[in-house]
């Protein structure tokens, strides 16, 4: 819900006389100055400063893992980490020599339902974090290979 105020054509439609507002001037235009706090709509955790910093979404990774080279088929398997990714990265060796394709469990080794794919010696990274959607990967041949890692 917005908590918008607009000024009505009687008093007070301007602010009273001697009211002071933060500007900067700019070629010949004043910008409003702001302060930023955060909280919820309807509450206020303070102004952001040194030590009540503005909150980041999907922050710096802190860890990488590594999942070495997986073989594939024409069977989709399912691109599993240990820890929680943030990015992962899927190759295709420079030896495959079919193509990789990328999806939910529902990709096939003809393509249907990929959302990306990759020839040989090609990469894909993806910021992902939902792990209650696995990724899967499909080879359009027999016996194809892929790498994995993820950003943690």
């Amino acid at each position: 819900m917005a908590d918008n105020i607009t000024y009505q054509n009687d008093y007070p439609a301007t602010p009273p006389s001697g009211t002071v507002v933060a500007a900067d001037h700019v070629g010949d235009v004043d910008f409003q100055r702001i302060k930023i706090v955060t909280g919820a709509d309807g509450v206020v955790d303070g102004d952001v400063s040194e030590t009540n910093p503005m909150p980041v979404v999907n922050g710096v990774s802190k860890d990488m893992e590594g999942g070495g080279k997986v073989s594939v088929g024409v069977v989709a398997v399912e691109v599993t980490f240990t820890g929680t990714p943030k990015a992962i990265i899927i190759s295709a060796p420079l030896d495959n020599t079919g193509t990789l394709y990328i999806g939910k469990s529902t990709v096939t080794s003809a393509g249907l339902n990929a959302f990306a794919y990759l020839e040989a010696g090609e990469s894909l990274s993806i910021e992902y974090d939902d792990t209650t959607n696995a990724i899967y990967v499909v080879a359009s041949i027999a016996a194809q290979n892929f790498f994995k890692g993820a950003l943690l």
